[in-house]
């Protein structure tokens, strides 16, 4: 039977799993997708906050509620993955602790196709045993083979991945669109690449570019942030009443 409530009972309705993982950011459930031109540092952010959240340390300035945390990585070789996180290691990134989890080299399925029902129940799996709040996917066209031009093929992936992650909370890292510098802001929807579908579907996207952060999304408004990439890779708020942090080109 399907309960039908006033506006009200509906407020009033107690949800204790809902909650913020980055204040006003990132919701428990939710999906951001997290995008940028390649090599623009997208996979740093995307592990300061994977580690921020296993950790419940500050994200950016913002609160992170400790919750466990799933990096799946698609994009980038073992051993450039290994040594990129063995150098932030060395310089001091705290990448450890129980929330904070990935997939044994040897058990990831690559490539993957959320098309395919052998692989969606392998990442079914995954997830059940990890008992993620949060995933991260890096990247998100690793994880299929359709059209990503094509609205009706990009639902179908769509449609898998809400429910693979019902109650939890996604971020897609995705390759943006070429960006042009025209002098206008910025809009992350309009540089978005593939389908509208995926950037109508996201709680919030969340632009990497030069140095700066664009969120737009249903969860806060429109937010320019500007930053700073130290040596480990990891980006940092700039600090304007702290003269050696600059921007890098």
């Amino acid at each position: 039977m399907t309960r039908i409530l006033t506006t009200s009972q509906y407020l009033d309705t107690p949800r204790p799993n809902l909650q913020w993982l980055v204040h006003e950011q990132i919701p428990n459930p939710g999906i951001v997708l997290l995008e940028g031109p390649p090599k623009s540092g997208k996979s740093f952010l995307a592990i300061d906050l994977a580690r921020s959240v296993a950790q419940g340390v500050p994200f950016l300035g913002w609160v992170t509620q400790k919750s466990r945390t799933l990096y799946l990585q698609f994009d980038t070789s073992e051993l450039i993955w290994r040594q990129r996180l063995e150098k932030m290691v060395s310089l001091g990134v705290d990448l450890s602790g129980e929330n904070f989890l990935t997939i044994h080299p040897d058990d990831v399925k690559h490539p993957l196709n959320l098309l395919n029902y052998q692989h969606v129940a392998w990442l079914h799996n995954v997830i059940e045993s990890a008992n993620p709040n949060l995933t991260i996917i890096d990247v998100f066209r690793e994880t299929h083979n359709a059209d990503e031009n094509d609205s009706t093929e990009m639902k179908i992936v769509g449609d898998v991945l809400v429910n693979l992650f019902k109650g939890r909370s996604l971020v897609l890292v995705h390759h943006s669109k070429k960006i042009y510098d025209t002098g206008e802001a910025i809009d992350p929807a309009t540089v978005s690449r593939g389908s509208s579908y995926l950037t109508g579907k996201v709680d919030s996207l969340w632009l990497l570019y030069r140095n700066r952060l664009y969120i737009q999304g249903r969860t806060s408004e429109r937010q320019e942030i500007r930053l700073v990439q130290g040596p480990s890779g990891l980006w940092e708020k700039v600090d304007f009443s702290s003269p050696e942090k600059t921007l890098t080109p």
